[in-house]
Formats: structure tokens, C-alpha cells, sequence
């Protein structure tokens, strides 16, 4: 059987047609193992004490920082429910977000955060983002209050930054 020119281009059309058509999407599952391929095994999962990427890329799969970011880069809450910056630019005021838990059951609190905080200005290769701080307080249940010594612009960039995350944990296993 021969195809005319023109029956070939409409079957050829028909077939090109019918690849757009996707399959159904299938339900996801729960559980199950997930494998991820990196270059070289992790010399740790605590991101906050060393500067391997490989680290920093399987340890953001299960911390979560006050500030993350966008999809164009910007800083966004993430613990954090919003950040006040004084005037001057050297208080930042953090209201975290309420009903947090962290894997053992226990709340998030502002402790928490201090403590992660102080943690992650003496390890690593985050302690240089931590030097222009003055002091950490915990102001009430839910609101930590980083004050520093001169302004920084770019902090809430720091403290999002993927390069070191800020991970909070909780203050009993910092």
C-alpha cells in the first residue's frame, strides 16, 4: 500500500499529536526508600560544621532554617513567621511560626533558635556570618532578638543562604 504525500504528512501530524498526550499522573505512595547519587558520601550531616556541598545538599532535606529562599533567590520566612529590622539596622526582631515540632515531638521555641544561633557562630564556616552579632536573646516564647554591633545589609541573606544553613534544632542537642 502506497501513502500519498499528503496521507503521510496527516498520519505523521496524528502521531506528532498524540506524544503531547501525556499518561495520567499516579498517585504517590507513602514510604518507600528514596536514592539519591551524590559524588561522595557526606563527611557529616551537620551542615553548620563543615563546608562540603555534599553535605549541605543531603542535610537541607531535613532542617529547616528561620529564612529560606525564593525561586529568585530572595530571603522568605520559613521558621520564622516575619523579621522586624529597627531602623538603624542593627536590631532584627524574629516571631517564629507557633506549633513547630521538631522529630522528637517537642515545640520549636525562641531557646531554640538562640541556641542554634550561638551554635552556628562557633562552627564551621558559618562563624563569620555571626561576628557582626552583638547579642541573641530570647524575648518571650516565640520572638528572638539578634542585635548587632554595626548594620549588615545582607544578614537575612546570610542566615538564608543554602552555602551555610542556619539550621535550627533543638537546644538540648546543640
Amino acid at each position: 500500500m502506497e501513502l500519498t504525500r499528503r496521507e503521510l504528512l496527516i498520519l505523521g501530524g496524528a502521531a506528532g499529536a498524540a506524544t503531547l498526550v501525556g499518561g495520567r499522573a499516579q498517585a504517590q505512595k507513602r514510604g518507600g526508600d528514596v536514592i539519591v547519587g551524590t559524588i561522595s558520601a557526606p563527611p557529616t550531616t551537620d551542615a553548620q560544621t563543615t563546608s562540603a556541598e555534599v553535605a549541605r545538599n543531603v542535610s537541607l532535606h531535613w532542617i529547616e532554617t528561620l529564612y529560606a529562599r525564593d525561586e529568585q533567590g530572595n530571603p522568605i520566612p520559613d521558621l520564622a513567621q516575619k523579621c522586624d529590622i529597627s531602623p538603624d539596622g542593627k536590631t532584627y526582631t524574629f516571631t517564629l511560626r507557633q506549633g513547630v515540632r521538631f522529630h522528637s515531638g517537642e515545640e520549636m521555641s525562641a531557646q531554640d533558635v538562640k541556641a542554634s544561633m550561638e551554635r552556628y557562630g562557633k562552627v564551621g564556616g558559618s562563624a563569620a556570618i555571626m561576628r557582626p552579632v552583638d547579642s541573641i536573646a530570647a524575648a518571650s516564647k516565640y520572638v528572638v532578638r539578634v542585635v548587632l554591633k554595626t548594620p549588615v545589609p545582607g544578614f537575612l541573606d546570610q542566615i538564608s543562604s543554602p552555602r551555610a544553613p542556619l539550621g535550627i534544632m533543638p537546644a538540648s542537642e546543640g
